[in-house]
């Protein structure tokens, strides 16, 4: 007789690990896959695939925060890839129904409780470095088709992949949807509705549908009022300003 907990192990093993589903580190540039019994004790989030081949790359140094909120990773397609660059991470919710989709998150990039829906086939979301993501919501697709009566044609496939510049700050409750693309260096607040591709660097982004409110501004990590700071190298550097030389920046050894 079976002891109930090793059978449950075992049969989660089974369906999610089966027909080439991969989990693999990279430090250093070098790719370790982790073998079958590592995968249920792996910490990073909560683990459901039902699909074939697909792979998961995680570069370290990592930010999942498994300590107190896991993030989650469901995939029910085939031939999907998704990749973390170094110090990514916190709590994104991933959900993939469609086939052959590919994520790649940018180094230093971290999610609130992010909800990231994939539900086009054959399509594309890539997320730059520096960013932070709110509990907002990204989907890539509709998730079911809108189809002229006369034609048959369905008119709702996304035009263009979805696309999210450096250092892009999204605020809470906002929403991207398909087609949408953001220039480096910008803010989309809070509540937001983005549908279409903006260029303009520097701007905040706002309304629904969002349009751009003001120009010539940047955003940092740091709440108001506080020292500024900001990632560099993977690691939290305070900015202190140089009346001759620009910013001058120095390492802070506070832990984040």
């Amino acid at each position: 007789m079976k002891i109930p907990v090793l059978y449950q192990i075992e049969k989660w093993i089974k369906k999610t690990f089966r027909h080439g589903n991969k989990i693999i580190l990279v430090k250093n540039n070098k790719e370790k896959e982790l073998k079958i019994w590592q995968r249920p004790f792996f910490r990073g989030f909560g683990l459901k695939i039902k699909g074939l081949r697909n792979t998961i790359v995680i570069n370290e140094p990592y930010q999942f925060d498994w300590l107190k909120n896991k993030g989650k990773i469901t995939i029910l397609s085939n031939d999907n890839k998704i990749v973390f660059e170094e110090n990514s991470g916190g709590c994104p919710l991933i959900f993939i129904v469609a086939d052959k989709q590919y994520l790649h998150i940018g180094k230093n990039t971290v999610f609130n409780f992010t909800k990231i829906d994939m539900l086009s086939e054959n399509q594309t979301i890539e997320i730059g470095e520096n960013c932070m993501f709110s509990n907002c919501h990204i989907m890539n697709g509709d998730g079911h088709s809108v189809v002229d009566k006369i034609s048959g044609k369905t008119l709702n496939i996304p035009e263009k992949s979805l696309k999210i510049g450096n250092h892009v700050w999204i605020g809470s409750e906002a929403k991207l949807t398909k087609n949408t693309q953001l220039p480096d260096d910008c803010i989309v607040a809070m509540g937001s509705v983005v549908s279409k591709a903006f260029t303009d660097k520097s701007i905040v982004i706002a309304g629904n549908p969002a349009k751009i409110v003001k120009t010539g501004v940047t955003w940092n990590y740091s709440p108001p009022g506080y020292a500024l700071w900001e990632f560099r190298n993977n690691k939290r550097y305070e900015i202190k300003p140089n009346e001759t030389n620009g910013d001058e920046i120095y390492e802070n050894t506070n832990s984040l």
